[in-house]
């Protein structure tokens, strides 16, 4: 039974999915820690009028619920 080297087509499929899978997770990491590395670099920005970023907000998290439904 070797993992990276799959003989039977059942577990080919099976390592095919966990790479995948992998990958994917990794796709999402990068997007967490983009969006970490974005906000720091915007930390200090102060945005105009009496509810500064809460507009953005609502957009992201809007923008998000959408996109994983």
């Amino acid at each position: 039974m070797n993992a990276l080297h799959p003989h039977s087509h059942a577990a080919h499929d099976i390592a095919g999915l966990f790479w995948w899978m992998t990958g994917g997770a990794f796709l999402g990491l990068g997007l967490v820690v983009g969006l970490l590395v974005l906000s720091w670099f915007r930390r200090k920005r102060r945005a105009e009028g009496p509810h500064p970023g809460e507009r953005a907000g609502w957009t992201v998290v809007l923008a998000g619920g959408v996109a994983l439904a």
